[in-house]
């Protein structure tokens, strides 16, 4: 899992917490997790916190009603996410 990843990225720039609710609901979703649920469930509440102040390319995809019922995007993953995903799955523990 990559709980400390995460938070430690997500710590140092706000920002980081789009993407990484991305690659951890992409990964969720496609059955091989990247955090923990306990992270997991952290990093929802804090970008539904920080939604408003939170800047990235891809904020317009996500649905504030979507990460308070934990579920996934409505537009199609992006490539980089995905991408991502597989990178950090096949990387294991960090």
């Amino acid at each position: 899992m990559h709980d400390t990843r995460c938070l430690d990225a997500t710590l140092l720039n706000r920002n980081m917490l789009v993407p990484w609710w991305m690659m951890a609901t992409y990964a969720y979703e496609t059955f091989d997790p990247i955090l923990s649920d306990g992270a997991y469930d952290e990093l929802c509440q804090q970008i539904e916190l920080e939604f408003d102040d939170v800047v990235h390319y891809h904020k317009h995809m996500l649905d504030r009603t979507n990460l308070k019922g934990r579920l996934g995007m409505t537009h199609p993953w992006p490539s980089r996410v995905v991408w991502a995903v597989y990178q950090l799955q096949q990387e294991g523990v960090a």
